[in-house]
């Protein structure tokens, strides 16, 4: 067993053959290269980058991606990802896991790290090796549940899956507002920065850095994402940026304006944003979280309930926290 940690500068550097190993990577935006460059420039507070590759002789077994920052491990808002290699023997699992979270465990005193927070990508209904160490750690339970469409359908399909009460007001809103979309047949970087001006007035503070927001752009310039903005008397009243992977287009960032809540600004941007992904041959269009009653903050769940009208389906997933001053009891995974 063997660990060796790979180069991160703006992005994860896998030879091809890790490549094809670790197709999940590339997939998603939040793990591939957008996460990659995005999510260590998202704040000006400086972050050590991990790309941990844990072998079983010559073969690859898992890559963790993740950074430290002020003493957490996660990637930047996201929990860390555990990615099994496509040919990693089951019989190696337990090894290669143990092997992995002995080399978690000595961030603990190198790199000052107080609490981890990781997700096993595609986690199966059984409790892995990857979990099962967790278990071990003492680490507490977050179910996750993900709004996804499938954009391999027609677009008849994707459109029943929306809402009754949502379809009159995209319709609507396509009406009252003049839509623009940002994209690479139109890579406007003034009405990008517009957006990012806009951001700014309805957060009120300027929570990226200006590095972040042009990586964004590049990635939306090249056809790797979208911007759809939207305008009432040529005001700038709504937008919503996705971002790409290999597979998966990823809902970034939505804004709209919060004195017009009360009209339906927000719909149309988001559903020409899912056409579009599915124009640029996207598989997936991933909503972000979605927070069941009594998870989150009302914010988050109402945030939750507005991208839940665009898609009856929820993939579930499982988020891990733990200190390394909890104490864990030893559990073995059965066997028939």
């Amino acid at each position: 067993m063997t660990i060796e940690l790979l180069d991160w500068d703006r992005a994860v550097h896998l030879k091809p053959s890790l490549a094809d190993q670790f197709p999940a990577i590339a997939a998603d935006p939040i793990a591939g290269s957008f996460g990659q460059e995005y999510f260590p420039r998202y704040s000006a507070d400086p972050c050590t980058q991990f790309a941990i590759l844990v072998s079983a002789g010559k073969t690859p077994g898992l890559i963790i991606l993740g950074v430290v920052e002020e003493g957490l491990f996660h990637l930047s808002g996201h929990p860390a990802r555990f990615f099994w290699a496509k040919e990693i023997d089951s019989s190696q699992q337990a090894a290669v896991a143990k092997m992995a979270f002995d080399y978690l465990d000595t961030l603990a005193k190198t790199e000052g790290v107080r609490q981890f927070s990781i997700e096993e990508i595609g986690s199966p209904c059984e409790l892995s090796q990857i979990e099962l160490k967790c278990l071990n750690r003492g680490a507490s339970l977050v179910p996750k549940l993900v709004g996804n469409v499938d954009l391999q359908r027609a677009t008849d399909d994707i459109w029943r899956d929306v809402r009754k009460s949502y379809r009159p007001l995209i319709k609507r809103g396509a009406r009252e507002m003049t839509l623009h979309i940002v994209d690479a047949g139109n890579p406007c970087k003034a009405l990008f920065d517009r957006f990012r001006e806009f951001h700014y007035q309805v957060s009120g503070r300027r929570a990226r850095s200006a590095e972040s927001w042009d990586i964004q752009f590049d990635f939306v310039a090249r056809g790797m994402g979208s911007l759809v903005v939207g305008f009432r008397d040529s005001e700038l009243v709504s937008g919503t940026l996705s971002v790409d992977g290999d597979d998966v287009s990823y809902y970034a960032t939505g804004v709209y304006d919060r004195e017009r809540f009360h009209l339906p600004i927000a719909h149309a941007p988001v559903w020409r944003s899912i056409l579009a992904a599915k124009d640029r041959g996207r598989k997936t269009y991933c909503l972000g979280d979605i927070y069941p009653d009594g998870a989150g903050t009302a914010k988050e769940r109402s945030i939750g309930r507005f991208k839940k009208g665009f898609t009856d389906t929820l993939a579930v997933s499982r988020v891990w926290r733990w200190s390394p001053r909890t104490k864990g009891n030893r559990i073995r995974q059965w066997r028939p």
